[in-house]
């Protein structure tokens, strides 16, 4: 703390913000920024909670380059400055699916669509499937990434309810490259469509799977 010292109109010793005053006989003043005593915590707790906000922060980035999803959150009366922060502050409902995910492999991902009856009013309809990919066990134990998340999409018709319809999604080539160092990932998908003024999305639903060689 800064205090004032000799005379009334004193002369200043200590510290002032993160300024600190020193005056030397010869009446020069010194004056020197302290250095940060910050430090990182790395108990359990701190530890997890950075790595869930590092997480958290690469998904709503992969959903945010998915145009219907960023189009959709755009629009959405959830309060953020941009669809990103809105995707990373909440989520939103929407119609339901069922759904039996097959397999994925570095090239493509396989899984099964049906329309339950209450929502039978969509079958034949357009829809982007959009997909946000967390990946994670690195198959080099040395690798510098933990886990990375890629996003990737393929338009469809929605499949008649109760009955499944399996689809197959091609990824890029860049989403390959990234793919191929991973050996687990969970994937989340849902159908949209931003056609109209009124925008149609499901629900999100997400799965764990191996991916295949």
């Amino acid at each position: 703390m800064a205090k004032v010292v000799d005379k009334f109109t004193g002369s200043l010793s200590g510290q002032l913000g993160d300024l600190v005053y020193r005056r030397y006989k010869d009446g020069s003043v010194f004056v020197a920024r302290q250095k940060s005593v910050n430090t990182i915590s790395y108990s359990d707790k701190c530890v997890k909670t950075r790595n869930n906000f590092k997480v958290a922060v690469a998904f709503a980035k992969a959903a945010n380059l998915l145009p219907d999803i960023h189009a959709i959150w755009k629009n959405s009366v959830y309060k953020g400055r941009s669809p990103y922060t809105k995707i990373l502050k909440a989520n939103i409902d929407g119609f339901g699916l069922n759904y039996e995910l097959s397999f994925m492999s570095k090239d493509k991902i396989s899984l099964s669509l049906s329309l339950p009856l209450f929502s039978k009013s969509y079958v034949n309809t357009k829809f982007i499937l959009n997909f946000v990919i967390a990946l994670h066990n690195p198959k080099n134990p040395d690798s510098e990434s933990e886990f990375n998340c890629i996003s990737d999409l393929s338009e469809i018709v929605s499949p008649d309810y109760d009955n499944f319809h399996t689809l197959e999604t091609n990824f890029s080539s860049m989403n390959r490259d990234v793919i191929q160092e991973f050996q687990n990932a969970i994937i989340f998908f849902s159908l949209t469509n931003t056609e109209n003024t009124k925008h149609i999305f499901s629900k999100t639903f997400h799965s764990e799977i191996e991916i295949s060689d």
